[in-house]
């Protein structure tokens, strides 16, 4: 029975495959091509993740009320099959106008099914005990799964031609497509989330402020390195099949994260939140303080090890300091905070990249707001009873 919950989780997160390892994340892999098709300067290559990350905050912001009002399962179907349409529609866009709606909509779409997909996953693991944290991790794997798949997928159809960059979304968009018909299926067998559950039913006094700045910072921070890895390693003379390697490498390291860090994760405190956002920043920095082959294999290994473990350390938080019935509503914040940090994020460091004249700016500014974060987690308190 045990195993057949982190399953379910797990069919559940290919939902944030979609979401966000897909239709969002693989834009770094596409952008060198698109970049060079377009002449894009930082800043304009930037503002199309940070449209991206936008449509998350206007998603965040309306997700309970639209799960109040036509239920969690719905919702989630929903929203990962709109997500999963708009990335395939991107490959029919050839003025930057019509590519900043079609980063807009999944962003949108992609946020409200991320938010229900995590409100359903909680329920399923609610039932595992001290296992609850893990099998949360199972669901937020999913982000790492789609760097793997676009980093199998989308090298292949560019095939070193820039030009080539709409077959690339039409290869995202095929996956997405029949991963949402996976997790459609996983639904059936998850439920709808009601009163019953193995958890405390009462909220504990503990303020969840500090987690919430850390992750607002976390979020502007990520999402640069993200964005611009793949353009950089370019830049030191990295070559694509190389950047795809490293990019597999980034992905699998995610998925497996969850496992390394299973202690820090159930702990619930702000020195774990801090040591696993700190670890992101020093990864970030890594590529800056040496372009070496070796430091930037480093770099993905450590950022893929930690980042994705952010997320659901923040699932965690609210898992163990709130009520039931008012995680949709917590989690809907804390994707409201990471929503406001990633839409910055991209146009600060396409700024500071677009002024240095290279990628290195855009690592720096993601590396300081990281580490930044990890210092503000240390003030969250134990949310454990």
């Amino acid at each position: 029975m045990n195993t057949y919950r982190f399953l379910i989780c797990f069919a559940l997160g290919l939902s944030a495959t979609v979401a966000v390892g897909l239709a969002r994340f693989a834009y770094a892999l596409i952008l060198p091509a698109m970049r060079e098709s377009f002449a894009w300067s930082y800043v304009e290559a930037g503002a199309l993740n940070a449209v991206n990350a936008a449509g998350y905050l206007v998603g965040a912001l309306v997700a309970s009320r639209i799960i109040a009002k036509f239920g969690t399962v719905p919702t989630f179907i929903a929203g990962t099959a709109i997500t999963s349409l708009t990335v395939l529609l991107t490959a029919s866009a050839d003025l930057y106008a019509a590519l900043l709606v079609l980063r807009l909509l999944p962003g949108i779409f992609g946020a409200i099914a991320f938010i229900a997909g995590g409100v359903l996953a909680t329920h399923v693991a609610s039932h595992l005990g001290p296992r609850a944290s893990l099998a949360i991790g199972f669901f937020y794997a999913g982000p790492g799964v789609g760097i793997v798949i676009s980093g199998a997928v989308v090298p292949p159809l560019l095939m070193g031609a820039p030009a080539n960059w709409p077959l690339a979304w039409i290869g995202l968009g095929a996956a997405s497509l029949v991963l949402t018909g996976i997790a459609a299926l996983a639904v059936r067998y998850a439920g709808e989330p009601g009163a019953e559950t193995t958890d405390s039913g009462t909220d504990r006094n503990v303020s969840l402020t500090p987690a919430l700045i850390s992750y607002t910072l976390y979020a502007a921070g990520y999402i640069g390195y993200m964005t611009f890895i793949i353009v950089s390693v370019r830049e030191s003379g990295g070559t694509t099949l190389q950047a795809s390697l490293w990019w597999v490498i980034l992905g699998i390291a995610s998925v497996v994260s969850f496992f390394l860090w299973q202690r820090v994760l159930a702990a619930g405190n702000g020195r774990s939140l801090g040591l696993l956002t700190g670890a992101t920043g020093i990864a970030a920095l890594l590529p800056v303080i040496d372009n070496s082959p070796l430091l930037l294999l480093l770099s993905f290994a450590l950022f893929g090890a930690t980042f994705l473990v952010v997320v659901a350390a923040t699932t965690n938080l609210v898992r163990l300091a709130r009520a039931p019935d008012r995680w949709p509503q917590w989690i809907g914040y804390f994707t409201i905070a990471f929503g406001l940090g990633q839409t910055v994020g991209p146009i600060v460091g396409g700024l500071a990249a677009d002024i240095l004249d290279n990628s290195d700016g855009v690592l720096w500014v993601s590396a300081a707001l990281l580490i930044a974060g990890g210092f503000a987690a240390l003030l969250q308190r134990n949310v454990k009873a």
